[in-house]
């Protein structure tokens, strides 16, 4: 009877043991499944991370575009505060000058025989927002040719360019005087506006396409050589001037070498243009030391 009892309580003990044996196996199986789709999910995150950041990834060509538009933006800013303190002073001078004030005047030109030529060009131009104005073309005494490129542009309070101008607004005037050859004249189509005399009104319009494109080939072209290009910025209806000149000794006498821009903008009578009055100059030694 003993071993009988023996014998099953001997069963009913490896029944429980295997009972317990094959409970921890399945909840072991069951943690290393959810170890398993947890490390699956994990994964596919990780693949779908991966593919994102492919996707997003920028190129060399556009980072250094993205750095260079920070760049110029940096310039503009910086460019913008001159502009605003220049209007600042502007305002505080004195008061603007009558809407419909007369063009600047244009300065005597010297002899032939004097220490310094004065080369003039006066034009009166209506220009649509984001047309310049070139004119000049003279024969220098180095042999090249001068023309001035000048281009208005209407601006709000923050320095942003408007589309329309603006009754008594600001103006930023670009001006570029630049030294050129014949051979250069030609290739930009500028031939028309050669001139033999000192002084000219002869001058062309350009769109920005054109003007970006005739500043590029300009640049990229041999013997250019740009004498200045200064900014400045004014009100509609005021005379202002650009002055880069500088003082020589020529015999003994001070001269004033250099270019320099008298400028008036205003509201066209329809107002969707400037109605731009320039004096432009450049003023050099007759004969320049070799």
């Amino acid at each position: 009877m003993n071993a009988k009892n023996l014998f099953r309580g001997t069963a009913v003990a490896l029944v429980v043991g295997l009972s317990v044996w094959q409970a921890q196996v399945s909840r072991r199986l069951k943690e290393e499944r959810d170890a398993l789709a947890a490390r699956s999910v994990a994964l596919e995150e990780l693949h779908a991370e991966n593919s994102r950041l492919k996707q997003t990834q920028i190129d060399p060509d556009e980072l250094n575009r993205l750095r260079k538009n920070a760049a110029e933006l940096l310039r503009l800013r910086g460019e913008t505060a001159q502009l605003r303190q220049q209007l600042k002073t502007l305002r505080e001078s004195k008061p603007p000058a009558p809407a419909k004030e007369s063009a600047p005047s244009v300065l005597s030109v010297e002899s032939p025989d004097g220490p310094v030529q004065t080369f003039t060009s006066t034009v009166n131009v209506l220009l649509a927002p984001g047309q310049s104005v070139v004119t000049g073309g003279w024969r220098l005494p180095d042999g090249k040719r001068g023309v001035v490129l000048v281009e208005p542009s209407f601006v709000n309070a923050a320095g942003n360019l408007l589309d329309t101008p603006v009754s008594g607004g600001q103006v930023v005037i670009q001006a570029r005087f630049v030294e050129l050859s014949d051979e250069v004249m030609v290739k930009a189509g500028l031939d028309s506006l050669k001139a033999d005399a000192k002084e000219t009104s002869g001058h062309g319009v350009l769109d920005a396409r054109q003007a970006k494109d005739m500043i590029a080939l300009l640049e990229a072209s041999q013997g250019v050589n740009v004498l200045s290009a200064p900014r400045l910025l004014t009100l509609e209806g005021r005379q202002a001037q650009i002055n880069v000149s500088q003082t020589k000794t020529i015999n003994d006498v001070q001269v004033e070498l250099g270019p320099s821009l008298d400028v008036v903008p205003r509201v066209s009578a329809d107002g969707r243009a400037t109605d731009l009055s320039i004096v432009a100059r450049i003023r050099l030694e007759a004969s320049p030391a070799k």
